[in-house]
């Protein structure tokens, strides 16, 4: 690869690099409990922030540690 295409790489990189960091921090406080966040299993509970999500035997999401159960179904 020569160097005029491997800065153009770098450059490329930079502004996807931007773009997601502006996107995560947009919504970094939408996944808060009550405000109708969406959780998926093997996340940290957003309740404690110790344990991951796991599901119970209604396929609801729940953390083992404080008891935080995020419900949703599809019909």
């Amino acid at each position: 690869m020569c160097c005029l295409t491997g800065r153009l790489l770098e450059k490329t990189m930079g502004v996807w690099d931007e773009i997601i960091n502006s996107n995560n921090k947009k919504h970094a406080g939408e996944n808060k409990e009550g405000a109708g966040s969406c959780s998926e299993f093997g996340a940290i509970c957003p309740r404690c922030g110790t344990e991951h999500l796991k599901y119970d035997g209604k396929l609801n999401l729940v953390c083992p540690i404080c008891g935080y159960e995020a419900a949703a179904g599809f019909t």
